[in-house]
């Protein structure tokens, strides 16, 4: 299932996949996205009959202990330049002692503010589209997942057609995005290294 797809599934609705817990929590939400997103469960069948990876801001906190994750995604603390991008988990330490986790939807959060997909934001509430402000709810950074490249692609020096092309890449490749520049239409895949953002492929 893509991303978009999954969102279309779920938006207006409550999600639970944490049989051990009460009610409708924001972790439940992220395990769906991991589930139905990734395939988490053919992957890694074990989870399906035991996942306790602990409160929301526990994701964020002790990621190097969870396989799954470090396998599939990095972790990128939150710094006065940082801006997530589509698909990057969320976590914040505000709302209460176990904090917060939601989804970021699209490339159009800033420095200051993030656009996610939430459940549970506030208490109870069905799965909807959030801002988060990261000065006023403790945001401690994200778990981005790795993506993939559609298409051949030539690497570049800096994120522009007239740059330099230092390599290429085939389809299929797996890649990091570091960031994107101010036109979100380029990803840096390394130092100095940098792919079109549309052979990127959909998550």
């Amino acid at each position: 299932m893509t991303f978009k797809g999954w969102i279309s599934k779920h938006l207006g609705k409550f999600v639970r996949y944490n049989k051990t817990t009460k009610g409708y929590q924001c972790v439940d939400l992220v395990k769906s996205y991991l589930v139905e997103v990734f395939d988490f469960y053919k992957e890694y069948p074990s989870l399906e009959n035991s996942w306790a990876w602990g409160d929301a801001r526990q994701w964020y906190e002790y990621f190097s202990s969870r396989k799954p994750l470090t396998e599939n995604f990095r972790r990128l603390a939150n710094t006065p330049t940082f801006v997530p991008i589509e698909g990057d988990i969320c976590v914040f330490t505000e709302h209460n002692d176990e904090g917060h986790i939601c989804i970021a939807y699209n490339n159009n959060s800033t420095t200051s503010k993030i656009y996610t997909i939430d459940q549970n934001f506030p208490k109870e509430s069905k799965v909807k589209y959030c801002v988060h402000r990261y000065t006023t709810e403790g945001f401690l950074g994200v778990l981005r997942p790795y993506r993939y490249v559609k298409a051949d692609v030539n690497i570049r020096n800096k994120p522009s057609m007239s740059g330099k092309i230092l390599g290429e890449l085939k389809a299929g490749k797996r890649v990091f995005i570091y960031d994107l520049d101010s036109s979100k239409k380029w990803a840096r895949i390394g130092k100095d290294s940098w792919i079109s953002y549309k052979f990127i492929k959909e998550l």
